[in-house]
């Protein structure tokens, strides 16, 4: 996992990777997912290259996911 991210607010945020590690799934997984609008949507972007979703988000698109082991 990489350095915690946080907003202003106190809300934290996860690179791809980040997400990828958590659910347990390969990075291109993860992308594909997320371009098929299948995981949560991104809320922003750290520079260019690094998206970013909130942790909340992210745990309880997990939870939910059949065959989870959250």
């Amino acid at each position: 996992m990489s350095f915690p991210i946080y907003d202003d607010d106190g809300v934290e945020f996860w690179l791809s990777e980040d997400c990828a590690h958590y659910c347990g799934i390969g990075a291109s997984t993860w992308s594909s997912y997320v371009s098929r609008g299948q995981a949560p949507a991104l809320q922003g972007h750290l520079n260019r290259n690094c998206a970013l979703w909130n942790v909340d988000e992210v745990k309880a698109w997990h939870a939910s996911r059949p065959r989870s082991n959250a």
